[in-house]
């Protein structure tokens, strides 16, 4: 249970990533050992652990416009990788010539406070882009790793966080200016005690995203919805979808659960339905159409699809529908879904819980390794 459930591809990611250096003024090229840091970003550094870091907009600029993926912003104790988008961003947001990036810890530096400000001191926050931080943390040895997540600033879980043990680091992506807290929470389920998937599946459960079915017990071989599979992306997403309004599909009424998550998942090129006109929302969801999901949602999370593993030949591949082929292979070489131990994919079969709980936390895994 000490074993994070993609700590493996952490060596995988750095070797492809490579190392350069670039120099721009106001921004150095000092590299700290963190997993985040030893790849081509552009840093800045803080005199003091705990203290502030200015630079001015035109050399943030500067990096968002060159060949640096984006900017670590570091104490030397915890890191915030800010990239280009986000950047861009938060520039547009002000006119002010100074940037601030502040750092304040708790006394057992299990909760960072972060914040963004402008020239004037007044607190900023980029509304699109990725802002990823990385704060050192080691879980008790009693601990279950898959249960450490992140509080954000309103003491919601942060679904797009990740412990990774082997190393002694959390990542989590930020939406706003504040605390955040490193936490554990005990998700297990009476009836996924010895399934295969039970890491991922509390992985899941412990950041909100997925929740069981009642009394205890979480279906693992159930089949999951075309509706409940886009609500699984969108609670990874943190997104506010309440706000995600439309009328495109006959098939989804404005009183249903799933109404503003389907909304947000069109209005975001994540689904465009099984017809102009119908999304099939009660649906199974089939494990290739799953991966197509989940494929645009990485497009719309700008998370670049990299490969870190060989290509599989699987015995059905003539089986998988041409429009899914690109998805099943970028999800397979990016160790976000695998085949079955007889060599088939199963591309038209009914995706299980487990499978879905499965995808969901590898992507969130995945998603934290690296600001792409």
């Amino acid at each position: 249970m000490k074993k994070s459930i993609l700590a493996a591809i952490i060596v995988a990611v750095a070797v492809i990533c490579g190392v350069s250096a670039y120099a721009i003024q106001g921004l150095d090229e000092t590299k700290s050992t963190r997993i985040l840091a030893n790849d081509g970003y552009a840093t800045l550094t803080a005199e003091s652990v705990g203290g502030t870091v200015s630079t001015t907009s035109s050399a943030l600029l500067a990096a968002a416009g060159s060949s640096y993926p984006g900017v670590h912003v570091t104490d030397t104790y915890s890191v915030f990788t800010l990239d280009a988008a986000f950047i861009n961003s938060l520039l547009a947001s002000t006119n002010s010539d100074v940037i601030s990036f502040q750092f304040k810890y708790n006394l057992a530096k299990t909760a960072v406070t972060f914040t963004i400000r402008d020239g004037d001191g007044n607190a900023i926050f980029a509304p699109k882009g990725r802002c990823v931080g990385e704060l050192p943390y080691q879980a008790e040895s009693s601990a279950n790793d898959n249960h450490v997540y992140v509080l954000n600033p309103s003491s919601d879980p942060v679904a797009m966080s990740s412990y990774y043990p082997d190393a002694g680091y959390v990542h989590f992506q930020l939406k706003t200016n504040g605390t955040y807290t490193v936490s554990t929470k005990n998700a297990s389920f009476s009836d996924t005690t010895n399934h295969w998937g039970r890491n991922y599946i509390e992985f899941l459960a412990s950041r909100g995203v997925a929740n069981g079915v009642g009394n205890g017990l979480f279906s693992p071989n159930g089949t999951v919805t075309r509706a409940q599979y886009v609500m699984f992306l969108a609670n990874i997403s943190m997104d506010d979808v309440s706000s995600y309004n439309s009328n495109r599909f006959s098939d989804v009424s404005s009183g249903a659960w799933y109404y503003h998550a389907v909304s947000w998942a069109v209005q975001n090129k994540i689904t465009s339905g099984v017809s102009t006109v119908l999304f099939a929302p009660n649906q199974n969801v089939t494990r290739e159409q799953m991966t197509e999901l989940t494929k645009n949602f990485f497009n719309y999370m700008g998370i670049e699809m990299k490969p870190i593993r060989s290509a599989a030949n699987f015995s059905d591949e003539s089986k998988i529908s041409a429009w899914a082929k690109d998805s099943v292979g970028r999800c397979q070489t990016m160790a976000i879904i695998s085949g079955y131990p007889n060599g088939t994919f199963g591309p038209q079969g009914n995706a299980t819980r487990a499978e879905a709980a499965t995808i969901c936390s590898r992507v969130i895994a995945y998603s934290m390794l690296l600001p792409q």
